[in-house]
């Protein structure tokens, strides 16, 4: 059919449908004249300068311009009305229409490719524009808990979404694979997290302020290798293992308020540990592969220092110590009684040294005496009896 044609098939129609028109128009007037004769002259006479109104029922209205072709049409669908828009050049640009939740609107270029899209959704609604391309380049809509803009990539990939969500608001930025590279949002409790993550999602730092300021960094499998946290004292750096174990923590203890470092083995046990204890001096601990301490040296106020040695159990076997008069030094038994002391005498700066028995009762004693002379002293296993042997004065 040629465009001559089409266009009288169409004008045909129009007439039809004028037809129609005209013929309510006479059958409106034929009943309007019934009433103004019935209503009197007077009134027939006023309504007689009245304007006819008329009935145009129609399925499509279409309106062409000068040269033939369509430029709008006024339809209707299973799902309501609908208006479409044509360029001269016969490219369907606009449309108006229902859907099956309220209005909807959408816009086309030139060349057919959607550029502008808004609609009612369930959720509210819903806007999006679109590139030359053809790719979404940014989605605006409703949701649950509110709000959400999406700003995609030229190939419809997620660029960056600003959302609300149940626990408040959400930043993320997604890289060309469709991964969240960076995101932060708030949380149940209220406070914000802040994260950072490779190309295919796993994240390498991340920032949670919920139980004080932390900041985590993860190795290239997700897993969680350092970790920088504020506490109540102040903060703490943590190393992790490749199991999740930690290796080495650096921080301020609690309750002195004074820094500590540990050091755990492969399996997360701690086996080195040194802080400031709440007298103000400084503690050192060394600890064997099942977490039992056996080497501890603490400062004391005033005196110097304490060096302890212990068993695999965690008891006493050897002291060392430091007076303001001089060192000390004791070893023990399996049960913690001192059965060797040594250090400095109680007279005349000398030297002292007792052997015990397993009771823990002298049984030897060598020292000086208040000349500087040395003797030994003898007890019986009571440790009352004795026998002194002094050098020759």
């Amino acid at each position: 059919m040629s465009r001559i044609e089409h266009l009288e098939n169409r004008l045909e129609r129009l007439e039809r449908e004028a037809t129609r028109w005209r013929r309510s128009a006479v059958r409106a007037r034929t009943g309007v004249l019934a009433l103004l004769l019935l209503g009197g002259t007077g009134i027939a006479l006023a309504a007689a300068n009245a304007p006819v109104v008329g009935d145009l029922v129609a399925e499509r209205l279409e309106i062409v311009d000068a040269d033939g072709n369509l430029v709008l049409a006024l339809s209707g669908d299973e799902r309501g009305g609908r208006v479409d828009v044509w360029t001269t050049g016969g490219q369907n640009v606009v449309r108006i229409a229902s859907n099956e939740t309220g209005g909807d609107l959408n816009l086309w270029n030139g060349e057919g490719g959607t550029v502008f899209s808004a609609f009612a959704s369930e959720r509210g609604g819903e806007f999006g524009l679109w590139g030359n391309g053809g790719g979404r380049s940014m989605r605006v809509a409703t949701g649950d808990h509110g709000g959400r803009l999406e700003i995609l990539g030229t190939g419809g990939q997620g660029g960056v979404t600003l959302s609300n969500h149940g626990a408040g608001g959400a930043v993320e930025v997604a890289s060309t694979t469709g991964h969240a590279v960076f995101a932060a949002k708030s949380d149940a409790a209220g406070s914000g997290t802040v994260s950072v993550a490779g190309a295919d999602g796993s994240a390498f730092l991340s920032i949670d302020s919920h139980a004080g300021p932390a900041l985590q960094l993860s190795d290239a499998t997700g897993r969680p290798r350092m970790s920088l946290r504020s506490e109540a004292q102040g903060g703490a750096l943590a190393f992790t293992t490749e199991a999740g174990k930690p290796a080495l923590t650096i921080g301020v203890a609690e309750p002195a308020g004074g820094g500590f470092i540990d050091v755990a083995n492969a399996q997360g046990t701690r086996v080195f540990a040194a802080g400031a204890d709440e007298d103000g001096c400084g503690r050192i601990d060394l600890s064997n592969s099942d977490g039992q301490r056996v080497f501890k040296v603490d400062g004391i106020p005033d005196l110097g220092a304490d060096i302890a040695v212990f068993t695999a159990r965690g008891k006493k076997a050897l002291v060392f110590g430091s007076r303001p008069e001089g060192g000390l030094v004791n070893i023990f038994n399996q049960h913690e009684v001192p059965v060797f002391v040594a250090g400095y005498a109680e007279t005349n700066l000398g030297g002292a040294m007792s052997i015990k028995n397993g009771r823990g009762l002298p049984v030897v004693h060598l020292a000086t005496d208040e000349l500087g002379h040395g003797h030994l002293t003898v007890y019986d296993v009571e440790g009352k009896r004795r026998r002194v042997v002094r050098t020759p004065r």
